[in-house]
């Protein structure tokens, strides 16, 4: 489910089941059995099967697994579907709760014109306004759009066999709180990086009077990297607060050059937060982070961004990403 022919034919799926009005369904991965003795059908329900290749052992999140979050994010819960128009090979499903609006759009062919028009219900004014896509390249990437929307007509880019969530949320402050990071670290102590050769990881340490309460809230990095391709990146978060030293005392896993992550732990010292991707023509990343902090009780939180080895005899980029900033957005609602 990396492959953009696949994982956008898989948000085309999801607008066709957000049109067919179903209330419950369940993603999970499957693998080919015979059927039952009496002749009954072991599974039920959308399949997606690839038997022209073996399954790859992979560690981490497919774009795959990033479309179905972002479809998660716009059907979940009881929101009021909305009728969509659309035209050519774009399908389009929204929904609405309250003042919140939810577009997932997926495009399933290719295309020299990447960009489309959205016309909203109402006028995104006074609301933050975002764009998350899944393209062959990248996933986790947020864009924050311009509220001046003209008769409500917002303006994106979603390129050849990709999916993407336009999100219209209400906002109760012009300027969102901003908390820059205490502590920018690496395991290469000399500078912040991730990834690379050696595999290093990059630490976040933020003030420990970050405000709870009730906001959408964005991880904003700002970097350098010379890669030639991009290059995919996890983050995760300290379970406890770290000790407030100046040396990047968490400790690498050792990697025995097959898949696998680079962290130890996982759902017992740190939780996933989630994975984006960083190329060379970028300054700056803005990953969602809003429902981590919502499930996150420790009053300070401490961030590791890593390079896992995402599959089987994957080589990364001997390039590292040098990281000149860190800070916690936050738009109250």
């Amino acid at each position: 489910m990396d492959s953009p022919e696949e994982f956008s034919d898989l948000g085309s799926m999801a607008v066709a089941i957000a049109e067919s009005g179903m209330e419950e369904l369940y993603f999970f991965r499957l693998t080919l059995s015979k059927n039952l003795d009496d002749g009954l059908t072991k599974k039920n329900g959308v399949h997606y099967v690839n038997e022209s290749t073996m399954t790859p052992k992979i560690t981490g999140t497919t774009k795959g697994a990033e479309v179905i979050r972002l479809a998660c994010n716009t059907l979940k819960g009881s929101r009021d579907r909305l009728k969509c128009q659309t035209s050519g090979d774009i399908r389009a499903a929204a929904t609405r709760e309250k003042n919140e609006i939810r577009v997932l759009l997926a495009r399933t062919n290719s295309t020299s014109q990447p960009q489309i028009e959205v016309t909203l219900p109402l006028s995104p004014k006074g609301s933050l306004v975002t764009w998350e896509y899944v393209t062959g390249d990248s996933f986790g990437n947020s864009e924050i759009l311009s509220q001046e929307a003209s008769g409500g007509k917002i303006k994106v880019d979603l390129p050849s066999h990709s999916v993407g969530l336009l999100s219209v949320r209400p906002i109760s402050a012009t300027h969102p709180d901003v908390q820059t990071t205490t502590s920018l670290l690496s395991t290469k102590n000399e500078r912040c990086l991730t990834g690379g050769k050696d595999l290093d990881q990059a630490f976040f340490r933020f003030p420990s009077d970050l405000a709870k309460k009730s906001a959408t809230v964005f991880l904003h990095l700002q970097g350098k990297y010379a890669g030639t391709e991009p290059i995919p990146l996890h983050v995760y978060a300290l379970r406890k607060e770290s000790p407030g030293r100046e040396t990047f005392f968490f400790r690498r896993k050792e990697m025995d050059g097959l898949s696998g992550l680079t962290i130890s732990g996982l759902g017992t010292d740190l939780d996933w937060v989630g994975g984006f991707t960083f190329a060379s023509s970028q300054t700056e990343v803005w990953i969602e982070i809003t429902e981590f902090m919502s499930r996150h009780t420790a009053s300070a939180p401490s961030l590791i961004v890593t390079r896992d080895i995402r599959q089987w005899g994957e080589v990364p980029n001997p390039e590292p990403v040098e990281w000149t900033s860190a800070e916690i957005v936050s738009y109250p609602r």
